[in-house]
């Protein structure tokens, strides 16, 4: 029984912890299509924000064939902001959660999913995550936390308050399970 147990733990750290080689071949794909979509993005040596590195691709899954030896259906999520469609307007520059999936092992990554924050499915909630104040992500264990600022009601073109989204991969789909504020900024300015 404690052997099936380790087993089953290192299989599943064998996907936490992917080859270093797989991961920089998704940055290398996430900065092409980021290039191709966007201006001024988080891949530019100038960036004002953190420049989108290793630790901003995250492996959302991966399956083995039945016989074990081969992978397939990997999946992984990269966090970049950028000036969507290079439109240079106050509202276009925002963060993006891309999906890269691979069908076989010695496939290519190919971007399947612009901006997962898209198709989070927000459920019973009436929120949604504002990709524009998007500034911070993070993917640990299934869930997908992450901080962005949102409106108050009082119409201007600031963000009021900053939360803590939280988002679990299930049914093969995002769903937003969780939100929690952690600063009032107009409090923060005072």
């Amino acid at each position: 029984m404690a052997e099936l147990d380790i087993e089953r733990a290192a299989s599943q750290s064998k996907y936490k912890q992917p080859p270093v080689s797989e991961k920089l071949e998704v940055l290398r794909q996430a900065k092409n299509y980021a290039k191709s979509t966007a201006c001024t993005t988080t891949f530019e040596r100038d960036s004002e924000d953190n420049r989108t590195d290793v630790t901003d691709v995250h492996l959302v899954e991966s399956q083995s064939s039945f016989d074990s030896n081969n992978i397939f259906g990997t999946r992984y999520i990269v966090y970049w902001r950028g000036d969507n469609a290079c439109a240079g307007g106050s509202g276009t520059y925002m963060g993006f959660i891309t999906s890269f999936e691979r069908d076989r092992e010695e496939g290519e990554f190919v971007a399947r999913e612009r901006d997962i924050v898209d198709t989070i499915d927000s459920g019973n909630n009436n929120y949604d995550i504002n990709s524009r104040f998007m500034e911070a992500v993070s993917y640990n264990d299934g869930i997908l936390s992450v901080i962005s600022s949102d409106y108050g009601n009082d119409g201007s073109n600031s963000p009021r308050y900053k939360y803590l989204y939280t988002v679990v991969y299930k049914d093969f789909g995002w769903q937003l399970v969780g939100r929690e504020m952690i600063a009032d900024l107009y409090e923060e300015y005072r």
